[in-house]
């Protein structure tokens, strides 16, 4: 069962229903532009386990340090390639924007930007890219990154142990299991090129695919 959902400003009267909602298969986004600044309230009603998680950024009560999202000129989905400007755009937004701005991208806009930042030094942009193309259908260009990530340590130290969230997360619901699957079958072709300590990581990987699997 869903879970209901009532989202109270501060001093309100009623429940808050100014901001913009979204709802993935196991998700419900609300996004609030220039929230009041005060306590908010969250009132849920429905069974089961539910986590909420709350960012802020911008707007009026903000702190000074929070910089304001950068206003990327290809975002609604401008005709060429991206050029170093644009993904200097992409590379200084959060996390968040960089996942919105695939999804409202067109088709062929979107692939061209997660081509090239595939093989970005920061490995969360790099994840998010190969994300995009693995919802797409490209795991063959998607699936590398994700070993590469993985054995290099990157799924614990950049990505905060948050490696396959947005997989389990999707609307698909095959989309994780098609991802471990073909990175599990990756790992094994390439053991024999790895450093010790990322052999180390893909074994204690294929370990845990292969005992779930069972």
């Amino acid at each position: 069962m869903a879970a209901e959902r009532e989202l109270w400003a501060p001093g309100g009267a009623t429940p808050y229903d100014g901001g913009r909602s979204e709802r993935t298969a196991h998700m419900l986004i609300v996004r609030a532009p220039a929230p009041r600044p005060g306590t908010w309230t969250v009132r849920l009603q429905g069974s089961g386990v539910y986590l909420v998680n709350v960012t802020a950024r911008g707007g009026e009560g903000a702190s000074e340090s929070v910089e304001p999202e950068p206003d990327c000129g290809w975002a609604d989905g401008v005709s060429g390639e991206p050029t170093q400007e644009d993904l200097a755009c992409f590379r200084h937004a959060s996390s968040e924007a960089r996942w919105d701005l695939f999804r409202r991208l067109p088709a062929p806009r979107r692939q061209s930007l997660a081509r090239s930042l595939l093989d970005d030094e920061d490995p969360l942009i790099a994840y998010i890219a190969a994300g995009s193309l693995a919802r797409d259908g490209y795991l063959d260009e998607a699936v590398p990154v994700f070993a590469r990530i993985l054995v290099r340590g990157e799924a614990e130290t950049a990505l905060k142990g948050r490696m396959g969230y947005d997989w389990i997360h999707s609307d698909d619901a095959t989309l994780a299991d098609r991802i471990l699957r073909a990175l599990a079958q990756h790992l094994r072709i390439h053991l024999n090129d790895y450093s010790p300590s990322e052999r180390a990581r893909a074994e204690s990987f294929l370990r845990g695919s292969e005992s779930e699997s069972r």
